[in-house]
């Protein structure tokens, strides 16, 4: 049981880090954003903020990959089965992990 749990803390702390990321990369668009000329057509200003935006993009594509791998595993039947056996629900495995608030349970 404390295999899941673990599994379940160590998906947290990379979803932490992800989400951290994508805030920086967040703060990096609007800066270079605001700081543009909206009338501008100059691809020396307009190319940093194309890059800040695709580097945003991925950055929350992986987060959703990463969300999806952890509830496919959690939601698996072999998952289902070692609860059933040790007589344990998800929400008694989340609180063993710690904070239910970032895996959304």
């Amino acid at each position: 049981m404390m295999e899941f749990s673990t599994f379940i803390n160590k998906e947290m702390m990379t979803l932490e880090d992800t989400i951290e990321e994508c805030e920086d990369l967040m703060e990096d668009l609007e800066d270079k954003a605001s700081s543009a000329d909206p009338e501008t057509l100059d691809y020396a200003v307009l190319g940093p903020v194309d890059e800040a935006k695709e580097a945003v993009k991925t950055c929350a594509k992986a987060m959703k990959e990463q969300t999806k791998t952890t509830k496919d595993i959690i939601e698996s039947p072999e998952f289902a089965a070692t609860l059933a056996v040790a007589d344990l629900d998800l929400d008694a495995i989340v609180a063993l992990a710690g904070d239910d608030k970032i895996l959304g349970f």
